[in-house]
């Protein structure tokens, strides 16, 4: 199993930040669930983390992660937003 050490915020005033542990052991098992419920299973998770993690990391680490996990993904959005549809791409195409 993989563990890690990461720097906690500071505490300030009266705000405690206490220590966080994160186990990610298991997989979703799909079977049964429509994509519908999937979809919600992954938001649910994503959000425990984000809340979990915004609440514990200092603000520089947190903006950091937030910037390298788009980072990850960023290669997925190389199409524009207001992408022709296939069939309008096929007759600019013979144009």
């Amino acid at each position: 199993m993989k563990k890690i050490k990461i720097i906690k915020a500071q505490s300030t005033g009266n705000q405690r930040v206490d220590s966080l542990e994160i186990h990610i052991k298991s997989c979703l098992d799909t079977r049964g669930l429509s994509l519908g419920e999937t979809a919600q299973v992954f938001e649910q998770e994503a959000q425990k983390l984000v809340d979990a993690l915004f609440g514990t990391l200092p603000g520089g680490v947190f903006d950091r992660v937030a910037g390298l996990m788009l980072s990850k993904v960023a290669s997925r959005f190389i199409v524009a937003h207001d992408s022709p549809k296939p069939a309008e791409r096929q007759r600019k195409a013979r144009q």
